[in-house]
């Protein structure tokens, strides 16, 4: 981790927008990037396509890795997965100032099976007091309504 934090500068910014986490500083990042190897520790990263832009650099990558360790949220599951995501760099000179990952967070918890099941909606029955004749469409919508009745 120490050769990864040696190429941000000391006043960095290290933003994990999935997360919610923001590092500012060179101990703050170097135990976020410790816990990602603790809990993926085969982890590989595919770059797929950069644009650099002067002091700006973007980067699509894909991660891959064996859940081993646990996450907030989720104990380790052995389970394989490819998250897919993004960075955006801004440059100092020859170092890092700022970087922001966005990246799939559905996709991971899909792959981890943590993803809760949405509630089922409930049907409702029609109320007793409605009168039979009555349903939830309006009769404008009807397609017994005469055409006239209906408009162009």
């Amino acid at each position: 981790m120490d050769r990864m934090v040696a190429l941000f500068t000391r006043d960095l910014r290290y933003r994990d927008v999935a997360m919610g986490v923001t590092n500012r500083t060179a101990a703050e990042l170097c135990a976020f990037g410790e816990s990602l190897f603790a809990s993926f520790p085969d982890a590989t990263f595919e770059l797929c396509s950069s644009v650099a832009n002067g002091y700006r650099d973007t980067a699509e990558w894909i991660m891959r890795g064996t859940h081993k360790g646990d996450v907030p949220g989720a104990p380790a599951t052995g389970k394989a997965v490819e998250i897919s995501g993004a960075s955006v760099f801004e440059f100092e000179r020859d170092r890092i100032r700022g970087c922001s990952d966005y990246w799939d967070m559905a996709r991971f918890l899909k792959d981890l099976a943590c993803r809760r099941r949405a509630p089922s909606p409930r049907v409702r029955a029609k109320p007793s007091w409605l009168p039979r004749t009555w349903t939830s469409r309006p009769a404008i919508f009807s397609s017994r309504t005469p055409r006239a009745a209906r408009g162009p």
